[in-house]
């Protein structure tokens, strides 16, 4: 079963979560404010942790394990890999470090950015594993494995830093 989230498929949320609609945290935006185009289909990136996507995805994944999905498998960047701002992870972030997301690579934090994206991520698949199993204790769960995490570490090697401050690749 493939079921992409994208604009035209949030468009009538009414039938999967009542009362929602796509807000402006639900799109990854440019550091200027522009939309973030996905390049492998139209429309623009979704960022998968903003609270109500979130919801949306979990309300499925309950519909499709209530008519005998026996597990989940996630593929594919969940967030751009450079990074996503305007949006609910910015917001996530602001409100951990009290800033706006770093704006590239010349920043002295971008990569502790790209590593808070991969935790963030990582957070919105718990959240979706924890309470898929509550309702389904033997669901299998699982995804690309690494991607998030190791992108942060892959671009330090790539960016030049130095072994100290890649950390264990």
């Amino acid at each position: 079963y493939h079921w992409p989230m994208t604009e035209e498929t949030v468009a009538s949320l009414t039938t999967l979560l009542p009362g929602a609609e796509p807000g402006s945290d639900w799109v990854c935006r440019h550091p200027n404010g522009d939309e973030m185009q996905h390049p492998k289909r139209p429309g623009a990136h979704l960022d998968i942790t903003s609270c109500q996507y979130r919801q949306v995805v979990l309300t499925r994944l309950k519909e499709l394990a209530a008519k005998g999905a026996d597990g989940f498998m996630f593929d594919e960047r969940h967030l751009p890999a450079e990074g996503c701002w305007g949006s609910a992870l910015e917001a996530a972030w602001r409100a951990e470090t009290g800033e706006d997301g770093p704006d590239d690579e010349t920043h002295p934090r971008y990569l502790e950015y790209l590593d808070f994206k991969a935790l963030q991520i990582e957070r919105t698949f718990a959240f979706w594993r924890d309470a898929a199993l509550r309702s389904r204790a033997w669901l299998r769960f699982d995804r690309e494995r690494g991607i998030p995490a190791l992108q942060a570490a892959w671009h330090r090697v790539l960016s030049g830093a130095s072994a100290a401050d890649r950390g264990q690749i």
